[in-house]
């Protein structure tokens, strides 16, 4: 609280990330209420991988929704995380009339750093009344040192982060369809 003064002067707030928030609905949606009684903006940055009814619970209070979508191809998302993305489909599509939110993309090559990929978002995020943004998120090694200190294999070994016109292409696909992209920087 005693950052509100910050939050006023500076037009910031609050995100609540993870992990995943929204495993924690009742707290989410708490802190979240909590902060709006106080005037303070809110965001919760999530991957939407759960039943729609603790999902929203838990972001409902939120003024903005950072949504991951990690690839629109049902097999490639099975494959690179572990899970298919027929949950977070359907939650991005219930939730886009109800709250503003921004797309964000992680652009990992290798997995869903391809054309036909952003051509199929741009054309999913278009038949789905999307009016926010897409955020593109160019793909770093930054975390790779935890995985060393976890003993674990670090997958991406090797892999080297989109050329700035590979992202400038893939935000093409985005803008000709009407949509404000942002390439984020590292």
């Amino acid at each position: 609280m005693r950052d509100i003064p910050y939050f006023r002067r500076s037009r910031g707030g609050v995100t609540l990330s993870g992990g995943e928030p929204t495993m924690q609905a009742g707290f989410c949606r708490e802190i979240l209420q909590r902060l709006r009684e106080l005037g303070v903006h809110t965001a919760v940055e999530t991957c939407a991988h759960r039943n729609w009814e603790p999902f929203y619970r838990a972001v409902e209070p939120a003024d903005l929704i950072l949504f991951d979508l990690k690839g629109i191809d049902p097999s490639m998302h099975k494959q690179a995380i572990g899970v298919d993305n027929e949950l977070i489909m359907e939650n991005f599509l219930k939730l886009v009339p109800l709250k503003t939110i921004h797309a964000r993309i992680p652009v990992i090559p290798g997995y869903n750093a391809t054309d036909e990929n952003f051509k199929q978002t741009a054309a999913f995020m278009l038949n789905s009344g999307f009016k926010g943004e897409v955020h593109l998120l160019p793909y770093h090694s930054y975390g790779s040192g935890k995985y060393t200190a976890l003993q674990q294999d670090y997958e991406l070994t090797g892999t080297e982060p989109p050329s700035e016109q590979q992202l400038e292409s893939w935000a093409y696909s985005f803008e000709i369809e009407g949509l404000k992209v942002k390439i984020h920087k590292h």
